[in-house]
């Protein structure tokens, strides 16, 4: 797995699908300081109600993670994430979402702060041309 690496991604030109290569540059550098740079990261593309589960102690976990490319991040899917409670009847705030974002994270390792996984998300929507972020970058 070492080619789908943070690392491998830090040193890697955007990916052709990139709308603004310029402001790229800066998601795989927040996530190498949030994270470990052997890290692979995992994005779930198909984000909806349907693919979460609550476990007998009340956790919510996502089913069919299916991405390893290394230009493709969980950031996608913290910003459709309010929009997936909002469809399975949870009303939660775009800070309420940053928050539980930031713990569930740092619960696996993650020095993501605020203002860094803030940054991350202003520079993956001016990248990718990303109209709306949903109140998560405020």
């Amino acid at each position: 797995m070492a080619g789908f690496t943070l690392a491998v991604l830090l040193d890697a030109a955007a990916p052709a699908w990139i709308a603004d290569p310029g402001p790229y540059g800066e998601v795989p550098a927040t996530h190498a300081d949030a994270y470990v740079p052997d890290l692979v990261p995992l994005g779930h593309l198909d984000l909806n109600p349907e693919h979460m589960r609550r476990r007998s102690d009340g956790e919510v976990v996502l089913l069919d993670v299916e991405s390893v490319r290394p230009d493709v991040t969980g950031l996608i899917d913290l910003v459709t994430l309010p929009a997936v409670l909002r469809h399975a009847g949870h009303q939660t705030s775009p800070d309420q979402v940053l928050g539980l974002y930031l713990d569930a994270a740092a619960a696996r390792g993650a020095t993501w702060t605020a203002r860094s996984l803030k940054a991350a998300l202003r520079a993956y929507a001016a990248a990718t041309g990303l109209e709306s972020l949903h109140g998560l970058d405020q």
